[in-house]
């Protein structure tokens, strides 16, 4: 019997702001996500559950390490990225953003910020992904994401509290 739900991407080492052409070079910095994401229920992952918060599981193969070189004559996928929720397929796509996020990688271009705008689009969300689904929702190619209303408010705190965490540190460290 089947439970829960699963969802993967495919990490490649490709730059989707020049139409996903390869990047090639050395993984200068590279490290993984955790396997286990704590995933907050908010209204975007409303799905019933009664519990305020559950973990989903994440799972990663990838052979790539710090110092890796990335060459034109291999594919140029950098690792798959799995994430399994039993509560919901909404909640198991929230936490596959989540852990998208927390990769730290340096020296070559990488599709994340690509397949994060996909998490969030509403037609993929809801299930509608046919195969004409990257050109019906990206034609003129993908330029970043958008934000919305609450996330640019959510940015604007975050920068206003580094700023004041930064000015105390100079502070008091003599700086003037």
């Amino acid at each position: 019997r089947y439970t829960g739900h699963a969802i993967e991407a495919r990490v490649y080492a490709e730059d989707p702001y020049r139409g996903f052409l390869p990047s090639t070079g050395p993984l200068v910095k590279y490290v993984e996500p955790p396997s286990l994401i704590h995933v907050e229920n908010d209204a975007s992952i409303r799905d019933g559950s009664s519990s305020a918060s559950s973990l989903c599981n994440i799972r990663i193969d990838s052979g790539a390490i710090p110092g890796a070189i990335i060459t034109t004559h291999y594919d140029p996928i950098i690792s798959k990225i799995i994430s399994y929720s039993p509560i919901s397929r909404q909640h198991a796509i929230h936490g596959l953003g989540m852990a998208l996020d927390q990769y730290i990688m340096r020296g070559v271009q990488h599709n994340i910020p690509f397949v994060r705008d996909v998490l969030r689009n509403d037609d993929f969300v809801k299930g509608i992904t046919p195969t004409g689904f990257i050109g019906q929702h990206y034609p003129e190619g993908f330029h970043g994401a958008v934000l919305s209303d609450r996330e640019k408010s959510e940015l604007v705190v975050i920068m206003r509290e580094i700023d004041r965490r930064r000015k105390a540190a100079h502070a008091r460290d003599g700086g003037g």
